[in-house]
């Protein structure tokens, strides 16, 4: 596993989806989890993509996600 840096606070939501997603293909599964709760729903998207990835998905997330607004 190769860990992704950790998140500045600046970054923008582009950013932090980006950072999620080069996580989930890396295996870095630490810094997709720090991103469950974030702000934005594009990046809460992509961290459901990455657990998939890692096959590290619950199904009480995905059951969370269905109610996510």
């Amino acid at each position: 596993m190769t860990r992704v840096d950790p998140t500045p606070l600046d970054l923008t939501p582009l950013d932090r989806r980006r950072l999620v997603i080069v996580a989930g293909h890396r295996g870095d599964l630490a810094t997709v989890r720090q991103h469950v709760g974030d702000d934005d729903a594009a990046v809460r998207e992509a961290v459901l993509g990455a657990l998939s990835r890692l096959s590290a998905l619950a199904e009480s997330e995905l059951l969370d996600a269905f109610t996510d607004e």
